[in-house]
């Protein structure tokens, strides 16, 4: 089973920030790192680090990483990444326009709005810099919420998760959708969890 992906969204953001001096993107990875979730109660297929340049010079800029990432066993494609980290925001560099597509804030007490092509919004929201360890690797994580807001203003889906920049993706997080049957508005759909680093 393949995790869903993380709402990385094509759009224009608006910010608000407190600026973070972030480490690079994927600063813990690679090439050959396996990264083990654990989701539903079993182990997933490992993510595989295909490749990793790091730092990379992408649009004149120096704070970036080209990363492939194979998310699913073959024949799925790997993910590529070229992702950049500048005042605390994530973005991926467009190598056909030579610009850049912020993703998601990845410092502390931040806020990153990105609207969708379907109307509504996409609204990352980070609390304090922690720490996580997975066996023997330590690194920093930012506790985030991330909600879908449709059309009419209306919270429709939520994930709860811890991001590290380090890995370029999370090591905890909860899918949830809404249900106003329920005390706290929330429904618990998916939860997942990185459980080794190979």
């Amino acid at each position: 089973m393949r995790l869903p992906a993380l709402l990385l969204l094509i759009a224009p953001a608006v910010l608000c920030a407190h600026a973070h001096q972030a480490e690079p993107p994927g600063s813990a990875l690679a090439n050959g790192m396996q990264l083990v979730y654990a989701s539903g109660g079993a182990d997933q297929p490992p993510w595989v680090v295909l490749s990793i340049e790091r730092p990379a010079a992408l649009g004149g800029r120096a704070d970036c990483a080209r990363i492939a990432l194979r998310m699913a066993p073959p024949p799925a494609s790997p993910d590529l990444r070229a992702w950049c980290v500048r005042d605390g925001v994530l973005s991926a560099f467009v190598d056909s326009t030579s610009t850049f597509r912020p993703l998601r804030p990845v410092g502390p007490r931040m806020s990153l709005d990105l609207p969708r092509a379907a109307g509504g919004l996409v609204r990352y929201e980070t609390g304090d810099i922690e720490q996580a360890t997975i066996g023997t690797f330590t690194f920093d994580v930012v506790p985030t919420t991330v909600t879908t807001i449709d059309a009419d203003g209306r919270a429709i889906r939520r994930l709860r998760e811890r991001y590290a920049l380090a890995l370029t993706s999370a090591v905890h997080g909860a899918f949830e959708t809404a249900d106003s049957a329920l005390a706290g508005g929330w429904r618990l759909t998916q939860e997942f969890r990185l459980v080794e680093i190979r």
